[in-house]
């Protein structure tokens, strides 16, 4: 009975210390599954933050990648539009440097170095006969301008000659020139809102004494005039006066020119010394008008009588 017992009795120790050893393995595992289930977990913690990290970056980059591409879209499209807009521009200033072709014969009046208390005497002369000319105006523009703006409302055109008509400064370089240009320029915006672009060089466009100050400087202002939006007229039939011509002599020189010719640009003055010019100007306008001329002013669309450059 007591062998019995003591078997019992070892039967339940060694089943008890089989229990506790299964028991610390299990726990033993469980700590370190659990230790490695947490660093698991930390890893997969920073997994998925990389992995937002990506997804926020892929589409911050994708959003900046749009944009970027967007923007040049727009780029391409604001430099194709300005291409197309330059074309455009261009081909406007060939057909706005264009003249037109009249069918009909036609004599421009042009009138330098005034306006002067003569003015007005060739004014009335003009609308008597219903003509235009074109007056090439100097800077004493500030005393005239009731004038200037009867000019503008009779259809006359102004155009700019000078603000100071001293050949040494005007010439003395582009720079000078159009200084001089701009002043008159803006005399006569400001006294009539009239925005001139018609010139008429002093001495004209094949004047040599320019030589004497700036060697070359009319081959260069021919073509800088243009440039900056200008449009130049010398004449092709000089009546005379600026050298002192009578009316007698003027009418003489205006005659010696064919007939037949079908644009005449015609060089007068109308300075306060010119008074021949005044006493000539009806026969003149009398004389175009018998041979079948119309008497227009000139525009940015009408021929350019252009002299040789000689300087």
């Amino acid at each position: 009975m007591r062998k019995i017992k003591l078997l019992l009795l070892l039967i339940v120790f060694i089943l008890f210390n089989s229990y506790v050893i299964q028991k610390g393995i299990y726990i033993n595992n469980s700590i370190k599954e659990n230790k490695y289930s947490k660093k698991l977990n930390k890893e997969i913690m920073l997994k998925k933050k990389v992995s937002s990290g990506i997804k926020d970056n892929v589409l911050l980059d994708s959003s900046i990648a749009i944009t970027d591409n967007l923007i040049n879209d727009v780029n391409i499209d604001i430099e194709k539009k300005e291409k197309e807009k330059d074309k455009l521009d261009e081909k406007l200033l060939a057909m706005k440097k264009q003249p037109i072709i009249n069918d009909y014969k036609t004599a421009y009046l042009t009138f330098d170095d005034g306006p002067s208390w003569l003015t007005p005497e060739i004014l009335d002369i003009l609308k008597k006969h219903n003509a235009h000319a074109t007056f090439f105006v100097v800077n004493a523009v500030d005393n005239y301008k009731d004038v200037l703006n009867r000019m503008v409302n009779e259809g006359h055109t102004i155009g700019l000659h000078s603000a100071t008509h001293k050949y040494d400064y005007i010439y003395s370089s582009e720079q000078a020139y159009f200084d001089d240009l701009n002043r008159i320029k803006d005399s006569v915006k400001r006294l009539t809102g009239y925005n001139s672009t018609l010139i008429r060089f002093p001495g004209g466009s094949s004047n040599t004494v320019s030589a004497k100050y700036n060697k070359g400087i009319m081959s260069r202002l021919t073509k800088e005039v243009q440039v900056r939006g200008f449009y130049y007229h010398d004449w092709n039939v000089d009546s005379g006066d600026a050298a002192g011509a009578n009316a007698d002599r003027m009418i003489s020189n205006i005659e010696r020119v064919p007939s037949d010719k079908k644009y005449v640009n015609v060089l007068m003055h109308d300075a306060g010394s010119k008074r021949q010019t005044v006493l000539a100007l009806d026969r003149i306008i009398t004389y175009y008008e018998q041979n079948g001329y119309h008497l227009e002013a000139l525009k940015e669309s009408s021929p350019c009588v252009r002299h040789a450059v000689n300087n």
